[in-house]
């Protein structure tokens, strides 16, 4: 059973990297979240541990990110590619969340203006921090068109409740077992550790 308590206001420690210390812990249980995706169709967590539609539990694998996060970016393909291989025994899900580095507002882990080569699509269009949203729902669809993304990508609400609980970081990511406990976390997403957690999991099973 998932634990509910949403947070919906944040502190962050700016200047640090230790994204290992924020967020839920291995061990925990999941805290439950209802969100929809680019699409405008809605996903709750505890759907996606027990799927209702085929009566089978799986394991979900959540990875947070942005539009102008360089890592998320370069995962992209792994992620997609962990997607084909056990999308049969896991439900993979991404989640879109505020912008790392955009373009005319701070970065929200250092409180400054903090460009990168992500700031900017692939025609060079600057990427900005949306303000309401539509806008980050506008955002999403031009990530996820660009980036190839098959993956459903949630979209968190504006006063961002699941960066909040989950751990105010650019590149997260956990498993959640069938027991709604997680049974990784990374506080910088790496596809090749997550899809060894994946297999170790499995084969428990």
């Amino acid at each position: 059973m998932l634990s509910d308590g949403l947070k919906r206001d944040c502190q962050i420690t700016q200047g640090t990297d230790d994204f290992e210390n924020t967020g839920l812990i291995i061990g925990e249980t999941a805290v439950n979240f209802t969100l929809m995706d680019i699409h405008g169709i809605e996903y709750r967590l505890s759907q996606l541990l027990n799927q209702p539609n085929t009566g089978s539990v799986k394991p979900v694998v959540m990875v947070f990110g942005s539009f102008t996060c360089p890592p998320f970016r370069q995962r992209v393909v792994a992620t997609e590619q962990m997607h084909t291989k056990y999308g049969n025994s896991v439900q993979f899900i991404m989640i879109y969340i505020i912008e790392a580095h955009p373009v005319g507002s701070v970065c929200p882990y250092t409180g400054e203006v903090w460009t990168t080569s992500a700031s900017t699509d692939k025609g060079g269009n600057p990427l900005t921090q949306p303000s309401t949203y539509q806008e980050r729902v506008a955002q999403s669809k031009r990530m996820v068109q660009e980036l190839g993304i098959t993956i459903p990508l949630l979209i968190d609400e504006m006063d961002n409740p699941i960066w909040c609980t989950y751990g105010p970081a650019p590149n997260i990511a956990y498993l959640i077992g069938k027991n709604g406990k997680i049974i990784a976390k990374q506080g910088w997403y790496e596809p090749q550790l997550m899809q060894k957690a994946i297999e170790k999991y499995l084969s428990n099973q």
